[in-house]
């Protein structure tokens, strides 16, 4: 295996130096959320490539804008990394990025050789330099529930509560977070099934034509 659990202080050094190694205006920083968001993973994506290249067999950058991840990586073991790039503005005060929907986790986790990865990048952009103020590479299940919620849209978009407090659990087992997400999605479609009632039993009181 890639060993991304032992090795992601490393990866995260590396990026980090690589992107405080750009200007501002080459990463678009003072651009929109969203503008930033789309820029910096197209500027890590062969980075990326070159760290891991001794390891891998194949190597998929994604552009699709229903795409699962930005990265997709297959070592030399068959197993597979889906990367997601998420940036952080650390100037707003709230940031709730979406992650992937529950469908993806639901079959990527099926198999114990996927392996879905955040990259979280916080940056600052009143900074000159160094403005890439801290970078966080780790597999979902680190991620404590208590950061995560489901959002409504489709059949569930998970979601990162505030991308400016993190906890991470590095001794989580795997088995126990998929667990938590099941009675997590439980939970969450139990409430969406009670808002459906409401609003079914709302529309019966009231003649529309």
């Amino acid at each position: 295996m890639l060993n991304i659990m032992n090795s992601s202080e490393k990866i995260e050094r590396i990026l980090t130096e690589f992107l405080n190694s750009k200007n501002k205006r080459e990463l678009e920083l003072n651009a929109s959320v969203r503008t930033v968001g789309d820029k910096i993973p197209t500027v890590l994506g062969h980075k990326i490539e070159k760290i891991f290249s001794k390891y891998i067999i194949q190597y998929t950058i994604l552009e699709n804008s229903k795409k699962i991840c930005n990265i997709i990586i297959k070592d030399k073991y068959l197993n597979n990394y889906y990367i997601d790039i998420i940036t952080h503005n650390v100037k707003k005060e709230f940031a709730r990025p979406n992650i992937t929907t529950v469908k993806n986790i639901e079959k990527l986790y099926t198999n114990d050789k996927n392996i879905f990865l955040i990259l979280l990048i916080h940056y600052n952009p009143a900074l000159e330099n160094n403005f890439i103020t801290n970078l966080q590479l780790f597999p979902i299940e680190w991620l404590d529930w208590k950061c995560l919620d489901i959002g409504a849209l489709g059949n569930g978009q998970i979601q990162i509560k505030n991308s400016a407090h993190i906890i991470l659990n590095k001794e989580v087992d795997r088995n126990v977070w998929k667990k938590n997400f099941n009675e997590n999605l439980i939970v969450f479609y139990k409430k969406q099934q009670n808002k459906l009632r409401k609003r079914i039993s709302q529309l019966g009181e009231y003649s529309l034509f």
